[in-house]
């Protein structure tokens, strides 16, 4: 992620850390487009439109330094937004317009110029409901401009804002591996060719259907079919995770990731006459690997290949009924006079068997505990629909009473469903599992007649804000009373304990959550007519909030501030609110807080001043350590992340403490918390005035380091393996460039609890007042610490899948690098202490140790002057002050 790497880089630089209205007015032309309303998990994804604008208002009116202009009092192409779960992103492809404006439904606006590609991207920071404004601008006043708008729930790659040129065969000529005349007379499977490949271009990049990273080097293999065959299959057997691409003669793309464990294969029923072309590549990015081609007519043969052919999967889960029985969670009857969504069961569930083991057209994990449910469908009937609501990216098999498979991901959302229509009377066993392998989740499993109903019983009667039918409404709340405070009083705030195992969804589509529906938690009493009524929840765990007003009408929110809930009215009516506190996945029996209030709730900073500036602009305006850190929240907003914090202190301007952090951003599955933040000293003049400190001193600590191992697995396909043993760890660090008495003090630490350790100090000759200057600087004296307690044993494991190698293996590869060294490396020479040392602590992995390595040379030396002392093939004596050694546990 761009801001977050600029954002590591200041850090140790010391900076700290539907669609559109028909009413556009004069001044738009919309191309092919009536107006429409969007929704969360909408598709496809991204909506694009083709817009033509007039501006006549300085957009610099608007938002300081942004381009260009627009029709400013006329108002901006409007989309309405309902469901939000992600931010919106929102991107512009134009040659001519020198930027794009959008407004939030929060009042803010957000401007972006074009990059040099002529690409302008605005990220709204928030989970945001409500009206979107939009303005393309024109470079000149009146000046018409052709933008292209695309409108994202995720972050888009270049390729995906202009699509590739569709693909030309003299491209792929000549094949890597050569082409091979298949005989249409042969059988079994015929071998095409074996070679290395290597995933380093994504694939995407080719066909927006393709997962992984194909060969840049183009086509592997090009396989010439003479005559038309009823079904031909190429698949690639490789010691990696591969991915397979193939171009057909008809022009069009066709890939496949894992149709028998790691391998892929494409199967073309029928399949025309002409030249096919290959692509080999691997799942992981950067990953080389060895991989043989096979093609046979009929479906792919796995193996030996002996000439008897097996589908993926069938020769290791097969479709025996009998294998599904009994159903983990029960069986359920569904008769023909049955309506609206009825719910079969809730439970955990737990992704941890590749669903092509079982069919090669289904993507995720499922559950190897086998059917959750089994549905008895007593008559036959036009349409059944079964359809799964999971707290994580949730997929779904179903095995029908004709015993083909089904399989779906994600029709609403993450959430997946199968429809039959016409259905069989019969037994249906549905099978829930999880995208990503080894994620465990909880899950509600739902069927109806009919198209899938999404969070409501039955699709009658219901409205916006969902049914109380099932609500203990004026029941005894379990933790109390509150009163609205009166005007001008402080918040009142109440502690609970999250309970309950009944989803929330139930009772409005945009209810989340599970709760206990018998009694509300609070009821919140409000006395008089059009008073303003805020509820907020804060707590550890991901909650959710579902309010009854007086009107018996309900209201749900889900992540409102990072991931807590707040439902306000601006103006309330007089009478009871009842309150429901609900908790995603594992929450339940953590604490949480509802507070009370006449105001609704604000980020934990205001940082609107810095919102609309260029990064460097931003800093340039600091005072305070304070401003550096409400920047930062700027700066991550902009692409996309919420920071919510629990208490902030400012000692001074160069100090500031933090504690409590989380930050939630789509590219991470679950909150990324941080218990402190620490910056003891900071030079923020010197930031301010040369765009960096000369001296800074912070400390980070608290990092819950799982969630983002565990997403970097989940995006790489990586298992964390031991890894996984480390899901309590928590991380820190911290970085120091302290001038002191003719000399700078720069220090480097980083820690695992109980797993890693890892510390670098450092004197440096002379007193640093820039970076340049750290560049410069003479050494004099350097130690570098580190402590492994398995952390490296569990890392090389979880590495060793990905690349197909072993921790033998790994260790064979360093002493081939040791041995292909440019100058000779003796345990005698000063600097083959540091290999040796280095080696014997990969070596031992499995017991850990501690590394220390120290450079005191005579007299301080520039970094180029130690590289080239240490690369030199002459002897090195003891000037440079070489002590390397490695202590086993």
């Amino acid at each position: 992620m761009k801001s977050r790497s600029a954002l590591a880089f200041r850090l140790a630089a010391g900076v700290a850390v539907g669609a559109f209205a028909a009413a556009a007015g004069p001044a738009f032309a919309q191309v092919g487009m009536t107006g429409y309303n969007l929704s969360g998990g909408f598709t496809p994804s991204p909506q694009v439109l083709d817009l033509t604008a007039r501006g006549a208002d300085p957009a610099g009116d608007e938002v300081r330094g942004c381009p260009g202009y627009a029709n400013l009092s006329e108002g901006g192409f409007s989309l309405t937004f309902s469901d939000a779960y992600t931010p919106l992103r929102f991107y512009m492809d134009s040659t001519e317009s020198p930027g794009l404006l959008v407004r939030g439904p929060d009042g803010i606006s957000r401007c972006a110029g074009v990059d040099e590609d002529g690409v302008a991207q605005v990220a709204m920071g928030r989970t945001l409901d409500g009206e979107y404004e939009i303005w393309p601008l024109s470079g000149e006043p009146g000046e018409s401009v052709s933008t292209r708008i695309l409108i994202s729930e995720y972050e888009l790659q270049a390729y995906e804002i202009r699509p590739p040129e569709p693909p030309n065969a003299e491209d792929f000529e000549p094949p890597m591996l050569g082409t091979v005349q298949l005989d249409p007379a042969a059988s079994g499977r015929q071998t095409l060719a074996s070679g290395t490949i290597n995933g380093t271009r994504d694939a995407w990049e080719l066909s927006q259907n393709c997962s992984g990273n194909v060969d840049p080097g183009g086509a592997h293999v090009a396989v010439d079919l003479p005559e038309q065959a009823d079904t031909l299959s190429l698949n690639i057997q490789a010691d990696s995770d591969a991915v397979m691409m193939v171009l057909t003669p008809d022009g069009e793309w066709l890939c496949n990731d894992d149709a028998s464990g790691f391998d892929p294969a494409v199967t073309l029923s029928p399949a025309p006459a002409g030249r096919y072309y290959v692509l080999g590549g691997t799942f992981g990015s950067g990953v080389t690997t060895d991989a043989t081609f096979y093609a046979s007519f009929g479906q792919p043969i796995w193996g030996s290949g002996d000439g008897v052919e097996t589908s993926p999967g069938t020769d290791t889960a097969g479709t025996d009924t009998a294998d599904f029985e009994p159903p983990v969670f029960g069986s359920f009857a569904i008769g023909p006079s049955a309506t609206g969504r009825q719910t079969l069961a809730s439970g955990s569930i737990t992704g941890n068997r590749d669903a092509s083991q079982y069919s090669s057209s289904c993507y995720g994990n499922v559950d190897q505990a086998g059917a959750h449910v089994a549905v008895d469908l007593q008559e036959p009937a036009d349409m059944l629909s079964l359809n799964m609501e999971a707290v994580s990216d949730g997929v779904m098999m179903v095995l029908t009473p004709d015993g083909e498979w089904l399989c779906d991901d994600d029709t609403s959302g993450f959430d997946p469903a199968v429809t039959v229509s016409p259905a069989p009377a019969g037994r249906y066993y549905v099978l829930g599992g999880t995208f990503g392998s080894g994620v465990t989740t909880d899950a509600t499993f739902y069927a109806n007649l009919g198209e899938p109903i999404w969070g409501a019983d039955d699709t009658s009667g219901s409205d916006d804000s969902g049914s109380n039918d099932g609500l203990g409404v004026g029941a005894e709340p379990a933790f109390g009373f509150i009163e609205l405070p009166a005007a001008g009083a402080p918040p009142v705030s109440q502690d609970l304990n999250l309970a309950g195992s009944t989803p929330a969804s139930s009772h409005g589509s945009g209810c989340y959550g599970q709760i206990d529906p018998n009694r509300p938690d609070f009821v919140v009493q409000v006395s008089g007519d059009g008073e303003p009524v805020a509820m907020r929840v804060s707590s550890d765990a991901d909650t959710t909030l579902l309010v009854v007003d007086p009107a018996g009408d309900v209201h749900c929110n889900d992540d409102s501030y990072g991931l807590d809930p707040e439902i306000a009215f601006d103006a309330g009516m007089a009478g009871d609110y009842d309150v429901w506190v609900g908790s995603w996945g594992s929450g339940n029996d953590r604490p949480a807080t509802l507070t009370v209030s006449r105001e609704a709730g604000a980020p934990v900073e205001d940082y609107s001043d810095f919102r609309h500036m260029d990064p460097d602009e931003i800093f340039a305006n600091v005072e305070t350590a304070r401003d550096v850190w409400i920047a930062m929240l700027a700066e991550l907003e902009a692409e996309g992340t919420v920071v919510t914090v629990e208490q902030i202190d400012a000692p001074s301007d160069e100090s500031l403490h933090v504690d409590g952090i989380s930050m939630v951003d789509d590219e991470f599955s679950e909150p990324v918390t941080i218990e402190s933040f620490r910056i003891n000293a900071l030079d923020v003049a010197g930031l301010r005035e040369q765009g960096e400190p000369g001296y800074f001193d912070f400390e980070v600590s608290g990092l819950d380091y799982m969630p983002m191992a565990r997403s970097a697995a989940s995006e790489s396909g990586m298992p964390l393996g031991e890894m996984a043993d480390l899901e309590s760890a928590l991380a820190g660090f911290a970085f120091r460039v302290m001038p002191m008495d003719g000399s700078t003090d720069v220090g480097l630490s980083f820690d695992i609890a109980d797993a890693l350790g890892i510390a670098l100090d450092a004197v440096l000759d002379g007193e640093s007042r820039s970076f340049a200057d750290l560049d410069r600087a003479a050494l004099a004296e350097l130690e570098l610490t580190v402590e492994d307690n398995g952390f490296i044993a569990a890392l090389v494991e979880s590495q060793g899948h990905l690349i197909g190698m072993t921790g033998d293996d790994m260790l064979a590869f360093l002493d081939q690098g040791f041995a292909e060294a440019p100058f000779p490396i003796a345990e005698s020479d000063p600097r083959g202490s540091i290999f040796y040392a280095a080696r014997e602590m990969f070596a031992q992995r499995e017991t850990g140790g501690t590394l220390r390595v120290a450079f005191r040379p005579d007299q301080p030396m520039t970094m180029d002057e130690i590289g080239a002392s240490l690369e030199t093939s002459m002897p090195v004596g003891e000037s440079l002050g070489i002590e390397a050694r490695f202590v086993p546990n």
